[in-house]
């Protein structure tokens, strides 16, 4: 029974810059639909509870999108190690 090596070069890596293409995508996406979210909030918001639902459910999207930015800066930079 022989060994297996398995070399460097034969494990599959991400291109170089992935990471930093995959961050800008998120910079440009995660704010998009942070507004898009937003829109919808104000829209539903006052359409079904009037204006206390409407800062309500405002707060709650606004903060959802924010973090949407946050966590697509993250994962394109840091997760994939291409600063």
């Amino acid at each position: 029974m022989s060994a297996v090596s398995i070399s460097h070069a034969d494990v599959e890596q991400d291109p170089p810059g992935f990471g930093r293409a995959l961050g800008v995508t998120c910079a440009i996406l995660c704010p998009l639909v942070a507004a898009a979210t937003l829109a919808l909030g104000l829209v539903v918001g006052f359409d079904f509870a009037g204006s206390l639902g409407l800062s309500i459910f405002t707060a709650l999207t606004a903060g959802f999108g924010f973090a949407l930015i946050i966590a697509g800066a993250v994962w394109g930079s840091a997760v994939t190690g291409d600063h």
